[in-house]
């Protein structure tokens, strides 16, 4: 697929977690106690792969972006949504984006070496 794709994939994904993030919450639900951790892991898994893969990256600034979304979506829900900010979110959200950052700079195919000509310094 090509840069276009993802770019539209990764803001079109943006907008739906960040819905998903100030949505309302109901107690209960089952499951173990800290499955919301895996949620923003995912989350943000799934936004920093697609970013990556639509737009020129570097550690720096994927740890910025995420780290940036990350503290303003927990901000938010603590302010203006009935909800409490966590700061083990924001780590969970961290987490996610490093690991995808990780595994595409580890499992992406090498590229070319610059031609002869574009590596000469002035």
């Amino acid at each position: 697929m090509s840069p276009t794709v993802f770019r539209v994939l990764f803001f079109v994904a943006t907008c739906l977690a960040t819905f998903g993030f100030f949505m309302e919450i109901k107690a209960g639900g089952g499951g173990f106690a800290h499955k919301d951790k895996i949620v923003h892991i995912l989350v943000f898994f799934t936004l920093t792969w697609l970013y990556c893969k639509g737009f020129s990256y570097t550690l720096m600034k994927v740890i910025f972006l995420a780290a940036t979304y990350g503290a303003a979506i927990e901000i938010l829900q603590g302010e203006f949504f009935g909800r409490e900010a966590s700061f083990a979110d924001w780590l969970a959200d961290l987490l996610g984006a490093l690991v995808a950052y990780y595994l595409i700079k580890r499992f992406q195919p090498p590229t070319s070496p610059p031609l002869a000509s574009e590596s000469k310094q002035d």
